[in-house]
């Protein structure tokens, strides 16, 4: 009996612990899909996302910028032109001439350097100057109105005096102008004017040029020739001949300082264009003096 009895509590008490065990893995099966010892889990199904409409950001516009003030510009300064001061003459020369074209008077101004302000230093004669002055050379009718524009020409120099010979150089029946020129240092130059009868005006023919004054020149009336000194160590002393409106070398005399004085001077003269030796390696007593009167024998 008790060996039954123990049997059937046995058996009863294997059911209750089964039957605890089954209701257990009911519930765990229900809860959030897990699976069963040994089972398959089936996956939850994707909610499918419902679209939404792209919304575009407010587009919110920036205020406008305040314009920026506009200064109005200052009306400028008037300029007031100085008013031209006239310029100074230190030297006045008037005359007559005899042209083709009646008679004329002529007026040589040599006048002051401007004072303009600004500097322009100018080499001339182994000096600097500092400012350039002008001779203004005018042609005018017998009534005093101008014949034609001034001619004028620059100078770079100090205490510049001014004479005048009027002469009919190359024959062509009208009168030349002749402006001497000498400084304090007794540098001399001459400007010469000649009347052209193709413009029927006057023009400057220059020994070198037209535009500037040649220095160590002068004009020997003797002769009617314009002179001109050149060189260092050997001078070479030039006359020229006014041919219609050209100056045409046609002697020369060199003064070789370095040689003996019995072999110093040499004389050239012109022959259809060629120089011709007149006199070889002589002293100054068998040069003519006179011929030669502008010529430093000393």
């Amino acid at each position: 009996m008790n060996g039954k009895l123990r049997a059937f509590l046995l058996l009863l008490i294997t059911l209750i612990v089964l039957g605890a065990i089954g209701f257990a893995l009911f519930t765990l099966r229900g809860l959030d899909g897990l699976p069963l010892i040994g089972g398959k889990t089936e996956k939850p199904a994707e909610e499918t996302p419902v679209p939404t409409e792209a919304v575009e950001p407010e587009v919110t516009e920036a205020p406008a910028e305040a314009p920026e003030p506009v200064e109005t510009p200052e009306p400028a300064p008037e300029i007031v032109e100085p008013t031209a001061q006239p310029v100074e003459a230190l030297s006045t020369l008037n005359g007559t001439l005899q042209t083709q074209a009646g008679a004329l008077r002529f007026r040589s101004d040599i006048l002051a350097p401007s004072q303009n302000g600004e500097d322009s230093d100018t080499m001339s004669l182994g000096h600097v100057y500092r400012n350039l002055g002008t001779i203004r050379v005018q042609f005018l009718n017998a009534d005093g109105s101008s014949f034609q524009a001034p001619i004028e020409v620059e100078y770079a120099a100090e205490g510049l005096n001014q004479e005048a010979r009027v002469a009919d150089l190359n024959g062509d029946g009208s009168d030349e102008l002749l402006l001497l020129l000498r400084t304090f240092e007794e540098e001399r130059a001459v400007l010469l004017f000649a009347f052209n009868p193709d413009t029927a005006a006057y023009e400057r023919v220059g020994i070198k040029s037209n535009d500037v004054i040649t220095w160590s020149s002068g004009f020997d009336a003797a002769s009617n020739l314009i002179w001109y000194r050149h060189g260092t160590r050997t001078l070479q002393y030039d006359c020229y001949e006014l041919q219609g409106m050209s100056l045409v070398l046609v002697r020369r005399l060199e003064d070789n300082r370095a040689a003996d004085a019995s072999e110093r001077f040499t004389e050239y003269m012109t022959d259809d264009s060629r120089m011709l030796i007149v006199k070889e390696n002589v002293p100054a007593t068998e040069i003519d003096h006179a011929k030669w009167n502008f010529v430093n024998f000393n």
